[in-house]
């Protein structure tokens, strides 16, 4: 069965299979833009009775603030799985293909293990500010783990994306190899 080819950011790219976790990235890209809509209509609120009312809504920029960590968050998995993300290519973009999916594939495992870094720690902090029952010094006072917890969260989704990301490269490499008739190195 032939596998359908979109070209990405100069990478192809298996076409999108409505998979679980694509559902999830889907729903997360979605938060996300719900989120900048409220901070959006909850700044303009806030503004609005704050010149008008002389009261300004203080639990908006406290939301707002938590919004934008987690829109950052929650939406960096999708965008690199749209290859969304800014890069410097002038090197390169000089390099053969075969070697680009190389320094792709090296810099994806480079990615991996800075993410099971912050990975593995921000769990740990999250259990830590948990257990000791700590709050965000804002006036709404949350709970710092609710803060926190979307970082590991986040990072599990870019993991799991750059996985995917490699064996696309992987599979891409391959087909070169065969190709060419040469071996992986």
């Amino acid at each position: 069965m032939k596998e359908n080819i979109m070209k990405v950011g100069g990478v192809q790219q298996p076409e999108e299979r409505k998979t679980l976790f694509n559902r999830c990235l889907g729903f997360t890209c979605i938060m996300g833009m719900a989120m900048v809509f409220l901070t959006m209509l909850f700044l303009c609120a806030h503004v609005f009775m704050r010149y008008v009312f002389s009261k300004p809504l203080n639990w908006t920029i406290d939301v707002s603030s938590i919004f934008l960590l987690f829109i950052t968050i929650l939406a960096a998995a999708w965008l690199q799985k749209s290859d969304g993300h800014v890069a410097i290519d002038f090197i390169y973009s000089q390099l053969k293909p075969k070697s680009q999916l190389k320094l792709h594939i090296f810099n994806s495992i480079i990615c991996l293990i800075a993410f099971l870094i912050v990975i593995v720690f921000g769990i740990k902090e999250t259990i830590t500010v948990y257990r000791m029952d700590l709050y965000a010094d804002m006036p709404l006072e949350p709970p710092k783990w609710v803060l926190i917890v979307v970082i590991p969260i986040g990072f599990l989704m870019l993991l799991i994306q750059y996985l995917r990301r490699i064996r696309s490269l992987k599979k891409q490499l391959d087909s070169k190899d065969q190709k060419t008739g040469d071996r992986p190195v």
